[in-house]
């Protein structure tokens, strides 16, 4: 039966860099039906908000694509990858919210998801029947009790899970947030305004905030869609964890990239999704820059990059990368104008350095942040997690309960971690298993969902199972095995992993290759594994380690581990060579 589909992309998050300085400027197009439509560029973001919804007429046997690019100015826009939502789930007519992975055809790395929400009116013929089916971002007037001048001022908020925030415009960074949770929600009268809310937080009375709705159906909509960020039904992503303040003071010793014997540096600062970049400084190879930034963390095991490039000025020429450096946020947990000289690693030649940049780093963390760490589950590190459960387990706990559950129920089940689960079924065990909850996974009756939920887990680890530091020497040992058929060399490497990542890789790869055995009913051959587990598992710290070659070298690393995992991890972790 035809139709009108809705159809809103919502965002997305961890998309891949593929512009110089740390970012891309992505957009996305719809096709549906011989129908295609192309949203807005949102520039220099890896997680863009878009909220834009669009009207397709359907077809019951149309699917719907959503392809992502990153625009660039001077060259062909480069393909991020895409997203297929088959027409027997696109017609139905319920309200449907999902993450979706994206996909690239040859290319196994993770790159990302996006947040699509749609519903089928198989009664509807004109698009203006239909009224607007999701509302997230909306224009009205707030007032913070702590100004000055209790003035109103006109803006854009957001409810987004357990935040409101507010803009200046639309499309803007954003202001300001606040937790809803454990807030309290009431109507209220303010003199001759109609269609009045306040949201009063109990601990915190400065965060109390009077906003204003433009009409009273305007208002129940608000009123609908904060009570969810109240009550905690979803879980933010992204929820804002502690404040990176750092200063750029200078470097020394940089490498020069030019011909003069000079560079023209600048330096780039990421942490997570969000990058800062300073002024180049031209002919120079001890800059000093004196500028300050700040940097909002959404995971406290998440790592700060300092990236340092030299930058050419004609019209087709490409900045050169010039050092970098990685290292834990959480080094710098509660502490306060930590001054530094960070080496900078020569890209080239890692065994050289590239100079030092100077940093003064301050690091808080929001009040709530250090209470919930004593349960959160979801990007913490092995060590820390096992030590805290305490079970007698090497593992965490969650890690051998899915495994024990898909050895005794799926081993057989077609496509097993490669077809995704239940998204909303995954983001509840996340939450639950995040409060410290108990749960059963014997009660999950979807294969698919545990093998989703134990992925999930790994992927999302503050670093890869085989750590950065590592990486190098595991791509070297697969020379010697290819050329010399050594296992020594990769051996050396694993004895060198931390316990808890040996424990967890070996118990992993025992697994898959157990896996690998029923291929002819699940089709999940060793190269099909190695392409779903890799980029959670091994994976350089840098994007610009990030090559074709070694993206061959590190599926082919996990490949001869998982095949031959009885070789490798056949006794207890091996004492070091």
């Amino acid at each position: 039966m035809e139709g009108l589909v809705q159809f809103a992309v919502l965002e997305a998050r961890n998309l891949l860099v593929y512009d110089i300085g740390g970012s891309s400027d992505p957009y996305y197009t719809l096709e549906h039906n011989k129908q295609i439509i192309k949203g807005t560029r949102r520039e220099r973001t890896l997680n863009p908000v878009w909220s834009e919804e669009h009207t397709f007429k359907s077809s019951p046997s149309e699917k719907m694509t959503v392809h992502l690019y990153d625009w660039d100015k001077l060259s062909k826009d480069d393909y991020m990858g895409y997203v297929v939502i088959p027409p027997e789930k696109l017609n139905s007519e319920d309200l449907h919210i999902e993450w979706f992975d994206i996909q690239k055809s040859e290319d196994p790395r993770n790159h990302g998801q996006i947040r699509l929400a749609w519903k089928c009116s198989h009664d509807k013929k004109d698009p203006s029947q239909c009224r607007p089916m999701l509302q997230p971002l909306k224009q009205g007037y707030l007032m913070r009790k702590t100004f000055t001048l209790h003035s109103w001022r006109q803006c854009w908020v957001m409810v987004n899970d357990y935040f409101l925030m507010w803009k200046k415009n639309e499309t803007g960074p954003i202001l300001d947030y606040v937790s809803l949770r454990n807030s309290v929600l009431s109507k209220y009268q303010e003199k001759d305004r109609k269609y009045c809310f306040k949201i009063i937080h109990p601990s915190l009375n400065t965060r109390n905030l009077f906003l204003q709705a433009s009409s009273g159906e305007d208002m129940e909509s608000w009123i609908q869609m904060i009570t969810v960020g109240i009550t905690g039904k979803s879980n933010p992503s992204w929820r804002i964890q502690g404040h990176l303040e750092i200063k750029v003071i200078e470097a020394k010793n940089l490498l020069p990239s030019d011909r003069n014997g000079l560079s023209d540096p600048y330096a780039v600062l990421m942490v997570e999704r969000e990058a800062k970049k300073t002024f180049t400084i031209r002919n120079n190879l001890n800059p000093i820059w004196n500028e300050c930034f700040t940097l909002s963390v959404s995971n406290v095991t998440a790592d700060l990059h300092i990236m340092v490039f030299d930058e050419d000025f004609g019209l087709f020429l490409k900045n050169d990368y010039i050092g970098r450096a990685t290292f834990p946020v959480n080094k710098f947990k509660n502490l306060q104008n930590v001054d530094v000289w960070v080496p900078l690693q020569n890209v080239k030649d890692t065994s050289k350095s590239a100079g030092e940049i100077h940093l003064v780093i301050s690091y808080t963390l929001d009040k709530y942040v250090d209470a919930e760490l004593k349960t959160k589950l979801f990007g913490i590190s092995l060590d820390i997690i096992v030590e805290r459960e305490n079970s007698g387990l090497p593992v965490p706990t969650l890690v051998r309960n899915a495994i024990e559950y898909i050895t005794q129920n799926g081993l057989e089940t077609e496509g097993l971690f490669r077809i995704s689960g239940n998204m909303n079924d995954l983001e509840q065990y996340r939450i639950t298993l995040d409060k410290g909850a108990a749960f059963d996974l014997k009660m999950e009756k979807n294969v698919h969902t545990v093998a989703g939920l134990l992925k999930l887990y790994i992927r999302e680890l503050p670093e890869p199972a085989f750590t950065y530091e590592l990486y190098d020497e595991f791509l070297q040992a697969l020379l010697s095995l290819e050329s010399k058929k050594d296992l020594s060399a990769m051996k050396v490497a694993l004895a060198k992993l931390p316990p808890a990542n040996y424990a967890l890789l070996k118990e992993l790869f025992l697994f898959l290759n157990l896996v690998s055995r029923y291929s002819e009913k699940n089709k999940m051959t060793v190269s099909n594994l190695a392409i779903v587990f890799t980029p959670n598992v091994l994976r350089a710290s840098s994007v610009g380690d990030t090559n074709l070659m070694n993206l061959m070298k590190e599926n082919k690393v996990v490949s001869v581990l998982i095949e031959s995992s009885h070789k490798f991890f056949s006794s207890e972790k091996p004492e070091k060579l």
